[in-house]
């Protein structure tokens, strides 16, 4: 299976003082090659938009910072 290469063109802040490129429609078509999927022109907008809100929160998610003293969490209740 090859992965996909995509052109990158427009930036988003990845949250660790980089910035990265990319072409949201030419990731999707990339992935859905890569992955052996077909995704209709119809839903290509809104595939892309997950795409940009999942990179969005990963970016958030990467600007932050845990105390040293951190451990995971092995079970949660409500």
């Amino acid at each position: 299976m090859a992965f996909a290469h995509v052109k990158l063109t427009s930036r988003s802040n990845l949250g660790c003082g980089m910035q990265q490129k990319h072409d949201v429609s030419q990731l999707v078509e990339g992935l859905a090659e890569t992955v052996g999927i077909t995704v209709r022109p119809q839903w290509r907008d809104g595939v892309g938009a997950h795409f940009e809100a999942i990179a969005s929160a990963a970016a958030e998610a990467a600007t932050l910072t845990l105390d040293e003293a951190a451990e995971p969490a092995w079970h949660f209740e409500a």
